[in-house]
């Protein structure tokens, strides 16, 4: 009985799985931001200027999906409190572009290429598209030092053998 009820339940969870990802109507690109705020956003504002930059260029999002990840500083402008990090979606409504905090998150090190391969693997799930674009927004420190330096777990950045083993 209790293997029969199993493979009920399990049936029922494949179908609503199906159902939801048939759902989701593929749009041409994904766009992916991982935005490692560091000092950039704690100094100068620079990360929650860009985000706003984004809203203003009234991109087709219709036919584009545009998703951020922000983390990494001690200090940002809007959107996200002080040491958090979190997922940042854009979407038309009423015929303006909007943003939205979907998945704050505390804790998060923007320096881990964990941490980017869980950002890419979900906006893989969440954003199905045709084509794909991932952004590293942060300072590049070249072949030695890497990107995405997070001010709240230095010295940890993403190497590029981080950053090969992360894509």
């Amino acid at each position: 009985m209790k293997r029969w009820l199993f493979f009920g339940v399990l049936g029922i969870l494949l179908a609503m799985g199906f159902a939801v990802a048939e759902a989701l109507e593929p749009k041409a690109l994904t766009v992916m931001v991982y935005m490692c705020g560091s000092n950039l956003e704690t100094l100068s504002g620079s990360a929650t200027a860009d985000i706003g930059e984004m809203l203003q260029s009234d991109f087709d999002a219709d036919r584009v999906n545009l998703v951020v990840m922000a983390g990494g500083s001690r200090r940002w402008d809007r959107d996200l409190r002080p040491g958090e990090a979190g997922v940042i979606e854009f979407f038309r409504k009423r015929g303006a572009l909007k943003k939205k905090l979907v998945r704050p998150e505390s804790n998060v090190n923007m320096g881990d290429p964990q941490t980017l391969t869980g950002f890419i693997r979900d906006s893989l799930l969440r954003y199905p598209a045709e084509e794909y674009a991932l952004i590293l927004w942060d300072h590049g420190a070249g072949p030695l030092e890497g990107v995405c330096l997070d001010e709240l777990n230095e010295p940890d950045r993403i190497s590029l053998d981080g950053l090969a083993q992360a894509l």
